[in-house]
């Protein structure tokens, strides 16, 4: 049956007729054979107590071609995936449905939404919060890159999903800190749709008596971040924001403590190491945010010291959901890089030279000139951790990038701190960043794309209960902990696609094994995703020369004094694209009503807490007149000579950025695809080719995609 027979036509006049009869004859002879030993196979074995195979997947329609583009949407589409609660309309993953609606009963709160966040049915706020702040890192500092692959409006809506459920976890002095407890959701593989409310426990909340620093900082940053990405496009709702980023951070500072230390169920997961980095992070994005000299005071003064952000050591090695350190160094970089204290270096304050030396030693020490650097065996993957190492390679890449563009600001800006302390150049750390993501995408000794749905090679046994359990769509059966356990054991492989999922990663050997019992391997992340997407649309920035690929201005747009020096750098680096008109601001489509009150206060372990150190907002003053601008001193004399030379071998341009159409199913039989080297000056003539395949239009002569009004105009 399986040879492929070719029948020739036959002339009537020489027996065709009859001949064509005999032939299907023939046929329907075969298809009832085929029939009845169909029948009589599944007969046999179920008369020998197996169950038959489970027919194979659908096959996805071929794939477009496989660009930046669609790589971050397939990056975005995992965090799609992860959505709990009432899903939205039109929501792309049609095997998921809504789940969580009880969520927070039990406290007598309205907890319905978020993200699970791995391949748990569980919602961790911390790693949460951190996903959040790194989609708005992301989003500030490479919004041209999220426009022209028309992706913008989806970060604005992920980013929003997460701050509304945020504010939902918050009640006066109390902030809960997840939704699900790993004792019960370890001997329970079920989908998340069929979790019941007993199964789903909310956790005991910090307060007063029992203080989260490290939960609350983190609040503190996503919330301000998310102020700074909503400013432009809907103020009311960036001040509402930025008010709630600065009281959580005030009680995070003056009640400190860590959250794990009272909410048990945290510390197999996500047990924190400590606050201090949390509320320097906290503190930087509130900064940035507002404006306020404060922030920068506590980060800069001897809160440096005393929580070591500053330091170069063990615990700032890594960047992670729980180290905070190196990212509270890199914007703090992004400081010096713009020239604060230019003209007047000896009044650059220690603790802020020292955020410098540190974040050029972070970077250093991920490229091959760094005598200690952590790779695999072969593959050249950073490798840090056994337990999900790919997050470390990534977050690595993001934060080279951008250290690469602040030095990129420096040169423009005529700072001499723009040398690193080894000898990778600024080409270097871009190709560093490059190689990780070639690696994750398919460049390794696996051959294999770390991506679902990426490639023709990926993980098909992902750590993932809803993925792993046919969707309710096809099996409306509702399966119970003990029963839903045989598609964890199930040697086969998941019967829904995730796409776009980053799993844990190889081993220090570069091996890999496609087995959902382990989840240090094969289970994906929310967080990794999130800063996955923010590299990629790094590495398809445009740069020319010395011109930074990120924006000078969205994350000054709160600091006079830098937000002006930082608008007349930008007139003077070339751009591959015109401004796009600015559309009227309207409130978020997106959002939906704040949650009411609960009637009563939320059911609690052990005695009472203290009253709510929280007093009655009083009215508010009127604003304070904004800081006098810091004095920035043009340098007359030439500038240094360039520590580097020509143009970095992955620094995609903009022609590498067609908007393809929204493709929410796994591309087959793709080889896949490294990043494609662009020879020196081609990011120059890349302008016509990136307006043309964004889709443009008469009514839109910039040939951009149509922007969000509410996010970016």
């Amino acid at each position: 049956m399986g040879m492929h027979r070719q029948y020739v036509p036959l002339d009537s006049t020489k027996g065709g007729k009859s001949s064509a009869a005999v032939l299907v004859v023939a046929m329907i002879g075969s298809v009832a054979i085929l029939v009845v030993s169909v029948f009589l196979g599944v007969k046999l074995a179920q008369m020998q107590g197996m169950e038959p195979p489970p027919p194979p997947a659908p096959l996805p329609p071929p794939p477009v071609n496989i660009t930046i583009t669609s790589k971050i949407q397939m990056a975005l589409l995992f965090l799609e995936s992860q959505k709990s609660g009432k899903l939205p309309p039109g929501y792309p993953v049609t095997w998921r449905n809504d789940s969580g609606l009880q969520d927070g009963r039990d406290q007598n709160r309205d907890l319905r939404g978020g993200y699970y966040i791995g391949g748990s049915n569980i919602k961790y706020h911390f790693p949460m919060a951190y996903t959040v702040t790194m989609l708005c890192w992301a989003l500030l500092e490479y919004e041209s890159v999220f426009r022209l692959v028309n992706m913008h409006n989806e970060m604005a809506e992920l980013i929003d999903w997460g701050v509304q459920y945020i504010q939902r976890t918050r009640y006066q002095d109390l902030i809960f800190a997840q939704v699900g407890t790993p004792e019960i959701d370890e001997v329970c593989w079920i989908r998340p749709e069929d979790m019941k409310p007993a199964q789903r426990p909310t956790m005991f909340p910090c307060d007063i008596a029992h203080p989260c620093s490290d939960l609350a900082g983190e609040y503190a940053a996503a919330l301000a971040a998310a102020s700074l990405t909503f400013r432009v496009g809907n103020p009311s709702y960036a001040d509402e924001l930025l008010q709630s980023a600065a009281e959580i951070f005030e009680y995070a500072d003056q009640y400190r403590g860590k959250y794990s230390d009272w909410v048990e169920a945290a510390q197999m997961e996500y047990n924190s190491t400590g606050y201090g980095d949390e509320l320097m992070w906290g503190a930087t994005w509130l900064y940035f945010a507002s404006g306020d000299e404060k922030y920068l005071d506590y980060v800069i003064g001897p809160n440096s010291y005393i929580f070591e952000t500053n330091q170069w050591g063990p615990g700032t090695k890594t960047f992670d959901w729980d180290n905070k350190a190196p990212g509270v160094q890199v914007l703090m970089t992004r400081l010096l890089m713009l020239g604060y204290g230019a003209g007047n270096e000896a009044q650059i304050p220690q603790y802020l030279q020292t955020y410098l030396n540190a974040a050029k030693l972070y970077v250093c020490q991920h490229t091959p000139h760094w005598l200690h650097a952590n790779f695999t065996d072969s593959g050249g993957l950073i490798y840090v951790s056994d337990d999900h190492p790919i997050q470390y390679a990534v977050n690595a890449g993001f934060l080279s990038v951008l250290v690469s563009d602040y030095l990129r600001i420096a040169i423009n800006a005529n700072v001499s701190s723009h040398y690193l302390d080894c000898d990778a150049t600024i080409d270097d750390i871009v190709d560093f960043a490059a190689s990780q993501v070639n690696y994750i995408l398919g460049d390794n000794p696996q051959k294999m794309s770390y991506m679902v749905g990426f490639g023709d090679n990926y993980p098909t046994r992902v750590h993932h209960r809803a993925a792993s359990i046919t969707s309710r769509h096809v099996d409306p059966t509702r399966f119970d902990c003990a029963t839903g356990q045989k598609f964890k054991r199930s040697k086969y492989p998941n019967p829904n696609v995730l796409v776009g999922a980053i799993v844990g990663g190889p081993g220090r050997d570069d091996s890999y094994l496609d087995d959902r019992t382990i989840p240090q391997q094969s289970e994906p992340l929310l967080y990794v995703n999130a800063v996955f997407a923010g590299l990629l649309a790094s590495l398809g920035a445009f740069r020319s020369g010395n011109s930074p690929g990120n924006s000078l201005t969205r994350m000054w747009a709160q600091i006079p004094w830098a937000k002006k020096y930082a608008e007349s750098l930008e007139e003077l680096i070339p751009k591959p694209y015109p401004s796009p008109p600015k559309p009227p601001v309207s409130p978020p489509p997106w959002r939906t009503p704040p949650p009411k009150a609960p009637k009563f206060p939320p059911k609690r372990n052990g005695p009472s807490p203290p009253p709510p150190y929280v007093n009655p907002p009083p009215p508010s003053p009127p604003p304070p007149s904004p800081p006098p601008p810091r004095p920035v001193k043009k340098h007359t004399a030439p500038a240094p000579p360039l520590f580097y030379k020509g143009q970095g071998k992955y620094q995609t341009p903009g022609a590498d950025l067609p908007t393809a159409p929204a493709v929410h199913t796994p591309p087959v039989k793709e080889v896949p695809a490294t990043l494609t080297p662009v020879k020196e000056g081609a990011g120059s003539g890349s302008a016509a080719p990136v307006g043309g395949a964004a889709g443009g239009s008469a009514a839109d002569p910039s040939g951009l995609p149509a922007g969000n009004p509410n996010v970016f105009p």
